[in-house]
């Protein structure tokens, strides 16, 4: 395993450490819900940079996600 992955990890530990609890205490469901998505999704895309796993595109899945919308913005 490298090792930054051994950096990596505490450091986002200590994100979230540092941005959980005030969530909780204040009762910001909405966005507590959201940061832990993004966490996430940043943590397993941090990790699989690190660990030269095979990722998709994040431009792709942009695209995809915003065609619907495509038409509001292009004649």
């Amino acid at each position: 395993m490298s090792s930054l992955v051994y950096f990596l990890l505490p450091l986002l530990v200590l994100i979230a450490g540092l941005e959980i609890p005030p969530l909780v205490k204040r009762r910001e469901w909405g966005e507590l819900s959201a940061f832990v998505f993004l966490w996430l999704w940043g943590t397993i895309l941090n990790l699989g940079v690190i660990l030269k796993w095979p990722l998709p595109n994040p431009t792709k899945i942009i695209l995809f996600l915003l065609q619907p919308f495509r038409r509001w913005f292009l004649p």
